[in-house]
């Protein structure tokens, strides 16, 4: 398990990223543990991964919110050559 500041770093983003992220309803709540702390997995960080490349991209955070809804959506090779 992952702490925010460790799932930020793998994804490239900020702390402060993650959490408005976590307020937008983009990225998922996680459970905490014991101290206290915010426990993100791998999921998570592949999540977070994708919205980090979408918003690079170009594409409006509400948009990213209904492409990642989509199941079985395969764009993310077209997205990430658009990527400068």
């Amino acid at each position: 398990m992952l702490t925010i500041g460790r799932l930020a770093s793998y994804a490239g983003v900020s702390i402060r990223a993650v959490r408005h992220y976590h307020q937008i309803g983009l990225l998922p709540e996680p459970e905490r543990d014991a101290s206290g702390y915010r426990s993100y997995d791998a999921a998570a960080v592949l999540r977070l991964i994708r919205i980090r490349t979408l918003a690079e991209a170009g594409v409006p955070l509400a948009r990213v919110r209904e492409l990642l809804g989509e199941r079985g959506w395969t764009g993310w090779t077209r997205v990430a050559k658009r990527r400068p």
